[in-house]
């Protein structure tokens, strides 16, 4: 098997096991794993993508519409265990709303886990562009994305994942 391949096996499986973890827990409203995790995707999609986001809870306590941005790339991200429709025009709403396009230029929705089949855009009023073809990213997206990149970025993407994350064990 080549080392490659491996890696992105690895990542896989531990991304889709914290997805569902997390998920889980948020269904018996557990939501701590939700929040803690904000962090973790920071980090991981700044591997993936060479961003440099940064939680913007950090900065303002429950923000609204966005957990993640870099505000020098005028990007911000919502990062959801939720995958439908409707909470993808809340967060569209929510961004309006905050008049948020007016900081950034990007919003991306981040979804643990698959998302829903989406037939028409949504309403932007015109304020920005939002493409939920491109802009709207699932893990089951964001994976193939990693198997693109050099061997030295995905062995350090799953180097970063081992650190982050322990898997509980309870006895």
């Amino acid at each position: 098997m080549f080392t490659s391949d491996l890696t992105i096996k690895n990542i896989t499986n531990r991304l889709t096991h914290i997805a569902a973890y997390t998920r889980t827990l948020a269904r018996t409203n557990l939501n701590d794993s939700a929040v803690l995790s904000e962090n973790f995707y920071a980090g991981l999609i700044n591997r993936v993508y060479g961003y440099e986001v940064t939680n913007s809870n950090n900065f303002e306590r429950n923000s609204e519409a966005i957990d993640l941005h870099d505000i020098d790339r005028r990007i911000c991200i919502q990062v959801t265990i939720r995958q439908d429709r409707t909470k993808y025009k809340e967060t569209i709403e929510k961004f309006i709303k905050n008049k948020l396009y007016e900081k950034y230029d990007n919003l991306y929705i981040f979804v643990l886990g698959y998302k829903d089949k989406i037939e028409k855009d949504f309403d932007t009023q015109e304020l920005f562009e939002f493409n939920h073809k491109e802009q709207i990213i699932s893990l089951h997206e964001l994976i193939p994305t990693i198997a693109t990149l050099d061997d030295e970025v995905q062995e350090d993407i799953e180097s970063y994942i081992i650190r982050r994350f322990k898997f509980p064990i309870f006895v």
